[in-house]
């Protein structure tokens, strides 16, 4: 009796080499790869279609990252600005301008 590599109704394990998905850019990559594994067979068209799913998700992560170093930006941009307007010399509220006493 022989040795399945795989058990029945089990899909068999993907080998396929991914890159280190970091950037949009790594994510065009991997998609790239799994076209390529399955066109030339080294992967199931089914695997493919699994695969979809997460990298949309890879991109979904890598895009609220993006979306959090964009508000930490913004908010140290406005704790900067915050400070400038504060480190300024106050003007009297009552000081008339130069023009209106003309």
């Amino acid at each position: 009796m022989g040795h399945a590599s795989h058990r029945e109704g089990r899909p068999k394990p993907m080998n396929l080499q991914l890159p280190k998905i970091r950037t949009r850019e790594d994510l065009v990559q991997a998609y790239q790869e799994v076209v390529q594994a399955a066109a030339e067979g080294r992967i199931t068209s089914e695997q493919a279609e699994r695969m979809a799913p997460v990298l949309v998700s890879g991109e979904k992560f890598i895009e609220n990252d993006e979306l959090n170093l964009d508000v930490q930006a913004l908010r140290k941009e406005v704790q900067e600005l915050k400070e400038e307007v504060h480190a300024r010399p106050s003007t009297s509220p009552d000081t008339k301008s130069e023009e209106g006493s003309l």
